[in-house]
């Protein structure tokens, strides 16, 4: 009976031990993936604040126009 014990203690360990690993590596691959959403969000964040600028020049270049034009 002792030997049963033994190997269901030693393979309860060995699944916790699997687990605790998977779990550590899991959380390791999510934080990687934070910080590559983080800085993809940020370039798109950039972006779109260089296109809302160039667009504002360009409106001011059409007002310019327009007055120029009357």
């Amino acid at each position: 009976m002792k030997a049963y014990y033994k190997r269901d203690m030693q393979l309860a360990y060995d699944i916790d031990l699997g687990n605790r690993k998977r779990l550590a590596e899991s959380k390791e691959y999510l934080n990687l993936l934070h910080g590559d959403i983080k800085t993809e969000m940020t370039r798109a964040i950039d972006h779109l604040k260089s296109m809302r600028t160039d667009i504002k020049m360009l409106a001011r270049a059409v007002m310019n126009s327009d007055e120029n034009v009357l």
